[in-house]
């Protein structure tokens, strides 16, 4: 899944209305939880070891999930930024 999309929206718009101060909150914010989202992934993956597999299975429920959360993000940058 890539977010630069969304990133890239998040900080264009913060940019236009907060300023130059502004963008860069959002863009410590966002390498903030993206660290914090891929160090969890890390040890989720070490935890689970062999069991990742069965994980697997839940795939075909996550990925609509994951789309659905996307639109929704979509939907609210769209809504708050008003283009």
């Amino acid at each position: 899944m890539c977010a630069s999309p969304v990133f890239a929206a998040v900080l264009m718009s913060s940019w236009l209305t907060g300023g130059t101060v502004s963008s860069l909150m959002v863009l410590a914010l966002f390498l903030f939880t993206m660290a914090v989202m891929m160090v969890g992934f890390v040890y989720t993956s070490l935890y689970l070891g062999s069991r990742a597999d069965d994980v697997g299975v839940l795939s075909e429920y996550i990925r609509p999930a994951s789309g659905l959360v996307l639109i929704s993000l979509g939907a609210y940058v769209i809504w708050t930024t008003g283009f």
